[in-house]
């Protein structure tokens, strides 16, 4: 049979904010009596990286479920009560997303540990990580546990759970991959294997709580326990009696103090005999009498053991009530405080939308109001336009009526025009042919005068005598000067006629203009 070797858990937990404080959750659980002896002890973290009113008490309520859950039937295995705790876990997760909280999806960092006796067991969930050193190599242990859907959902928060062996010497540090940012995983082996126990320990409180603001760690040893040196045996029973109802819970410190007890019986055994001879008597401070007690019999303290073994139980019943009620109690706070933060968020809503509706009512009054004014200015508009048009046809009517009154007129006048052009023109015609009448007259008057004059010239050369061939051309000459100046007379009666009827024409012309105006 392995001998169980001693853990010896160390939580850190960095936090440089005090207001992230309701975002983390660092819990150490350890069995509160001896029926929950085999389940172990739990150790782990919960952190949500979603820093809203909603998401606060959420690390609290997970780890309340937790430890109910894990530790409600210590009849079951580990590896069940894991699962079912686990099981509540996201069955919390999904009530809350039920409820409309859901802005924490995706953003949960958890460690799940169980250590019973020399075996571990645990899950994952995010970014949260788990590493092993044994034997100078550092390794992942939790790798690929964590859910891996691109789709986050409550109930697959934990998904898979993983055991093994732990031994002498090996030392597991859970934590997130936050503390990446300050040691890669090759620093943090060197520092294992520099630092041992306390020291590595005080190492990683003193560079995370330089640099992070918020980080999660517990590094857990397994070591072998130390020797128990047993007590000496004496007359006095009920020394046998007390090792046997041995504390699991502070052992170490119990075989510490055994040993002490130990020496204390060696070194100086005649003063246990004056102490067991100054139990079995009773002094009254009042009165100064001694009472002397007779020895407790074997069955009377058989009777006490049992009896303090009832007290303990019903001590520790008394106390897993207190606990759970205190927790339900929380948890029942929680929930008020969140139903009431809810229900203030949705009577603020309601006022909000109320007033956003009065907003907007108020809006589309105006925007009515607006559009009505434009109607009517636009009607007014139409109005101002159909009566310029109509005031523009009546004008143009008028200027037209206008115009065909003055055509008329224009056409009237040129009638009377044309009539006294027609008229005028008569006359000059009339005037020309009297003119004409009265210049032949005057034509035919002068060739009578020549006629009779040449018919004189002829009777007078007649009743002369014939003259000489000298004298008859002379004549000739003389008669063909005549004849010659006769013409030019003709032609120049002729040639003034016309022009005399254009001078009489033009004199008249002007004489009407000069008239009109």
């Amino acid at each position: 049979m392995l001998k169980e070797l001693e853990k010896t858990i160390s939580p850190v937990l960095v936090l440089n904010n005090s207001a992230l404080k309701p975002y983390v959750e660092l819990f150490e659980y350890a069995p509160e009596n001896i029926y929950q002896q085999p389940l172990g002890s739990l150790v782990g973290f919960f952190e949500v990286k979603e820093f809203s009113e909603e998401s606060a008490y959420i690390v609290n309520h997970l780890t309340a479920v937790l430890k109910k859950e894990y530790y409600i039937n210590p009849k079951r295995p580990v590896t069940e009560s894991l699962d079912s705790a686990l099981h509540k876990i996201n069955m919390a997760l999904a009530e809350i997303a039920r409820i409309g909280s859901v802005e924490w999806l995706g953003k949960i960092n958890a460690a799940i540990c169980v250590l019973e006796k020399n075996n571990a067991h645990f899950s994952v969930s995010g970014n949260a990580k788990i590493f092993l050193h044994r034997n100078n190599i550092l390794s992942e242990i939790s790798e690929d546990l964590a859910s891996d859907e691109l789709e986050p959902h409550p109930l697959k928060t934990f998904i898979n759970v993983s055991s093994g062996r732990l031994e002498k010497n090996d030392r597991l540090l859970i934590t997130s991959e936050d503390i990446f940012h300050i040691l890669p995983a090759t620093e943090i082996d060197k520092n294992f294997q520099r630092f041992k126990g306390e020291k590595f320990v005080q190492f990683l409180r003193t560079a995370l709580s330089n640099q992070m603001e918020m980080l999660p760690s517990v590094i857990v040893e397994m070591i072998e326990p130390a020797p128990v040196v047993k007590a000496m045996k004496t007359k006095n029973a009920s020394s046998r009696s007390t090792e046997k109802a041995s504390n699991f819970f502070s052992e170490q410190t119990f075989a510490n103090s055994t040993a002490k007890d130990t020496l204390s019986l060696d070194e100086q055994p005649d003063e246990m005999e004056a102490e067991n001879m100054d139990a079995s008597n009773y002094t009254d401070k009042k009165t100064g009498h001694i009472y002397i007690q007779g020895e407790a019999t074997g069955n009377e303290k058989n009777t006490n053991s049992q009896m303090h073994m009832y007290q303990d139980l019903a001590k520790e019943k008394i106390t897993q009530g207190f606990f759970m009620a205190k927790n339900e109690l929380r948890k029942r706070f929680s929930l008020y405080k969140k139903q009431l933060a809810k229900k203030r968020a949705l009577r603020q809503a309601e006022k909000e939308k109320q007033a956003e509706l009065e907003a907007e009512e108020k809006k589309r009054l105006a925007e009515q109001k607006i559009l009505e004014d434009i109607e009517n200015e636009q009607r007014l508009a139409e109005q101002k336009e159909l009566e310029k048009i109509r005031l523009e046809r009546e004008r143009a009517m008028i200027a037209e009526q206008e115009l065909l009154a003055e055509q008329a007129m224009a056409l009237e006048q040129e009638k009377i025009a044309q009539q006294e052009i027609a008229d005028q023109a008569q006359l000059l015609k009339n005037e020309k042919a009297s003119k004409k009448e009265s210049a032949t007259s005057k034509a035919n008057e002068k060739k009578q005068v020549d006629v009779a004059g040449k018919t004189e010239i002829e009777e007078f050369l007649a009743n002369n005598h014939e003259l000489s061939f000298r004298e008859k051309l002379e004549r000739a000459k003389l008669e063909q000067q005549g004849k010659a100046v006769i013409d030019l007379k003709k032609i120049h009666e002729v040639q003034s006629a016309p022009e005399e009827i254009i001078e009489d024409f033009t004199n008249f012309n002007e004489t009407e203009i000069e008239t009109g105006r």
